[in-house]
């Protein structure tokens, strides 16, 4: 009995331990831009450096989604760029629905960026999007102790998004510029960062860095990874 014991516990605290670890994703400097047409078919995707490895918040917390997400981060002088592919095995149930910019999306298909830029754990600004690349954006603080009630819904940023519907899911890009946020200057930066997917045909939320029922959301910017690599 006690050395099964043991085995379960070290099993647990190794399950746990996989989420203490604080992931990074890692931006690579560009010569040539992406252009942003939902395609990620341009050379320069080509040297960025896949991430992915999702894992669900609902309804299975904390086991890997169902159907993964990958994505890619470049940048330059003036932009930072997101390449994201959502792959779904039933690409014909994604839902997206042509809606106003900062309309609620739900129950659609959608992608959630946020960007802790002064890595302070506590505020961020939040992007979001659907296959069709249609918009929302919002700012929050307190490590969104307030939930989704306290988001600055007001704030709009400039920035350009593309979405695509393939054989093989969705594909978004997205180009942030540098001046529609706010940052530390620092010759190198360090940024807390999250994405989280919801896969509509599933009912099923996953996150890029582990966020629980608890943790109320991708807001939890303390929960967030690690944005490298940007200099200069």
């Amino acid at each position: 009995m006690w050395p099964f014991m043991l085995l379960l516990a070290a099993s647990v605290v190794s399950a746990s331990s996989s989420f203490a670890a604080v992931r990074e994703m890692k931006a690579v400097r560009t010569d040539v831009p992406p252009k942003i047409d939902g395609v990620l078919d341009d050379p320069c995707w080509r040297k960025a450096v896949p991430t992915s490895d999702f894992v669900q918040m609902d309804p299975d917390e904390g086991k890997l989604a169902t159907e993964q997400t990958i994505v890619r981060v470049l940048y330059d002088d003036d932009n930072l760029y997101f390449g994201i592919e959502c792959l779904d095995s039933r690409p014909d149930k994604i839902v997206a629905r042509l809606v106003p910019r900062d309309s609620n999306f739900w129950p659609g298909d959608l992608i959630s960026i946020v960007l802790d830029t002064f890595h302070d754990h506590q505020t961020c600004f939040g992007f979001q999007v659907n296959p069709f690349g249609i918009q929302r954006d919002f700012r929050s603080t307190e490590d969104g102790r307030r939930t989704w009630s306290g988001l600055d819904l007001a704030w709009d940023g400039l920035w350009w998004s593309k979405g695509r519907i393939t054989d093989r899911g969705w594909t978004v890009e997205i180009a942030i510029p540098f001046k529609t946020l706010r940052f530390p200057r620092k010759s190198e930066q360090i940024w807390g960062v999250n994405i989280q997917r919801y896969q509509s045909s599933k009912n099923e939320d996953s996150d890029w860095s582990f966020i629980s029922r608890d943790d109320g959301g991708i807001i939890k910017v303390s929960k967030a990874g690690h944005l490298v690599g940007l200099r200069d």
